[in-house]
Order: C-alpha cells, then structure tokens, then sequence
C-alpha cells in the first residue's frame, strides 16, 4: 500500500519488484482513504506493507488496522504520521522502519520501536556516468576536516596514493596543505 510522496513515485515498482524475490503474489495499491478497509477486505493479504507515510490514516482506518488480524510492516517516509498516530496504533503493527536514525531515535522517545531502513535510490537520478576530469580522484574523502582525518590524509598521501588526486568533500578541507578549491558550487569541496 503506497502512501509515499509524488517525488517517490519510481520507489512504488522498484519496492514491489524486490518484494516479489520473497513473495508468492504482490499487489501494489495506492492509499485511498475511501477504499482502504475495502481493499484490504477483498485481497485478504498475508502482509500488509504501507510503503510511506505522507497521508494521514483516517479514524475508520486506524480502527481497522488496530482490529485486524494482518501482519502489518510500516516504512515510513517521515515519523510526522507517528506523531499523529495514538500509541496503539503503532503497536498493531509487527515492524516499523524509517528512512533515518534520528527518525528511530524520536519514535524510540514516543515509546515505539522503529528499525532504520533507508529508501532505495531513484535510478534515473543516480546511476552511474563519466566522471568529469576536474573531480575525477583516485580518493573521495567524504566528511569534516578533523586532526584525525588530516593525519590518515597525511598518511595516505605519503604511501599508497602518493602524488595521486584526492578530492574532500566537506568543511574545513581548504585550509589543508595542497588544498584548493576548484570551482565545486560551495566552498566544501577541496582537491587535496
């Protein structure tokens, strides 16, 4: 059942595709709340799985899922549906996942125990391309600049990679020796 955002849309396939691998028979649903219990009813599923959480589940729904008897697994787009959601509600269901640890960690003061489960990427904003030769590196440094990171950089740079292109995505990489910035659209981007 898809309750997930317009921006989304490529996930629902994608989700059901992956579901498919474990499961006997899959059918994608988007949420309506005029034909939510209606459906349910009709297909009598083994597992419900709500894809989102972009909608607010009406009164009628949230008393049907409580109610009934069906595996439910919850992945979350956001935890703002659980803030609205009573505490019982939350427990129908067997398993609940959010895209973030902090998402986890706010259910988790709420009383409601949430695994962390990042949703899949859209693959027709990221797959892979050429790398234009200004960023190309033999080494992607992803973080802040810390005394740590600067010594493993030192380190490296004096070893496997030595007069090889490193590039630092992240604060404080500019002030590094060798740094400089290349034309990246903000200043966090350094080639070392």
């Amino acid at each position: 059942m898809s309750m997930l955002p317009a921006d989304l849309w490529r996930v629902e396939p994608l989700l059901a595709e992956h579901v498919r691998l474990f499961a006997k028979e899959v059918i994608p649903m988007k949420y309506s709340e005029k034909d939510f219990c209606a459906q349910i009813v009709d297909y009598q599923p083994d597992v419900l799985i709500m894809a989102g959480s972009e909608q607010t589940l009406t009164p009628l729904a949230a008393t049907f899922l409580r109610g009934s008897d069906i595996k439910k697994v919850w992945w979350m787009t956001s935890i703002e549906a659980a803030s609205h959601a009573d505490q019982r509600l939350l427990q129908a269901f067997s398993a609940i996942f959010v895209p973030q640890v902090e998402d986890a960690e706010a259910l988790s003061r709420l009383g409601t125990k949430a695994g962390v489960l990042p949703f899949g990427a859209d693959p027709a904003r990221f797959y892979q391309r050429h790398v234009d030769e200004r960023h190309a590196s033999g080494l992607l440094l992803v973080g802040q600049s810390t005394p740590a990171r600067r010594q493993c950089l030192s380190a490296i740079r004096q070893g496997p990679l030595e007069g090889g292109r490193i590039l630092a995505m992240g604060k404080g990489w500019e002030g590094c020796p060798g740094g400089r910035n290349r034309g990246f659209r903000s200043s966090i981007g350094a080639l070392l």
